[in-house]
């Protein structure tokens, strides 16, 4: 494994997180303390989270071509770290902060 592989390994990563976070912000809508039911801090997290993955994004293809051999693992874990950061995450950030509607 090359460094651009490790840096799309932390794309990966921080598209997780940003899964993970906005798990954390669905709150049942008995708790009276959040409007909707949705903790503000953990959606502007999830959002930190997908930019950083944009910048690792950005990053890994140069370094992937300057410093790397070119190997399946790295396009492979390039393709699922995208999908996770860029497809999954923001799906699911938009069903939480706009599905409440109606």
């Amino acid at each position: 494994m090359g460094i651009a592989d490790f840096i799309t390994l932390a794309n990966g990563l921080l598209g997780t997180a940003a899964i993970m976070f906005i798990i954390l912000a669905v709150e049942t809508l008995q708790n009276p303390m959040f409007d909707d039911g949705v903790k503000s801090d953990y959606i502007w997290l999830a959002m930190g989270c997908i930019m950083l993955s944009v910048i690792g994004d950005i990053i890994d293809g140069p370094i992937a071509r300057r410093y790397s051999k070119r190997k399946i693992l790295g396009g492979t874990l390039d393709v699922m770290s995208d999908c996770i950061s860029f497809c999954v995450a923001p799906a699911l950030l938009m069903f939480v902060m706009f599905g409440r509607w109606g």
